[in-house]
């Protein structure tokens, strides 16, 4: 699920139709509700969000402050147009990437796939009695060999791995594969 800080109803709902069409789950919050949603989720609810696209209407650098202080999620500011000072100010504050509108969702999607890749490479893999787990669009290995799974299976298998000695409720689960 990709997570939209965007106050204009209309901006919002547009990406959420463009993200629509290419099968990704999208929700649009204003600045407040994202910064409290991201304060308090737990990291089983965290692990459901693919990025988080911040736009206008609010204090992207405060927001992606607040979100880098306790997660490595991508985070992309999309701006009305690029100036290279709030440019520096938004990656300074630990934006992965800053696009100026118009951009396709395409390229939004590319971008967020990009920072993923960087912000994953060096994650440790999940082991379990020869079944390897590594979260991110990677298909699990058993006993040397992978296992191709479909998106939804993997990431129900990468949910359960995390979450290890732990309960994990039908919900939290239905929230990371769904959104």
């Amino acid at each position: 699920m990709i997570i939209i800080a965007e106050s204009n109803e209309g901006v919002g709902t547009a990406l959420i139709a463009g993200f629509g069409r290419e099968g990704i789950a999208a929700t649009c919050m204003n600045f407040d509700e994202a910064e409290g949603w991201f304060v308090t989720a737990s990291s089983l609810d965290m692990n459901a969000v693919e990025a988080l696209l911040v736009g206008g209407g609010g204090d992207v650098t405060a927001l992606a402050r607040s979100v880098r202080a306790t997660s490595r999620l991508p985070i992309i500011a999309i701006r009305d147009k690029k100036a290279l000072s709030e440019t520096l100010d938004i990656l300074n504050a630990g934006a992965d990437d800053v696009v100026a509108k118009p951009v396709h969702i395409k390229e939004l999607i590319a971008r967020i796939r990009a920072a993923t890749r960087r912000l994953r490479k060096d994650e440790p893999q999940l082991q379990i009695d020869g079944l390897y787990v590594q979260t991110g669009n990677h298909d699990p290995i058993v006993n040397g060999r992978p296992l191709l799974l479909p998106r939804r299976e993997r990431r129900v298998l990468e949910c359960l791995v995390e979450a290890r000695g732990g309960w994990v409720t039908k919900n939290q689960v239905f929230n990371r594969v769904y959104g």
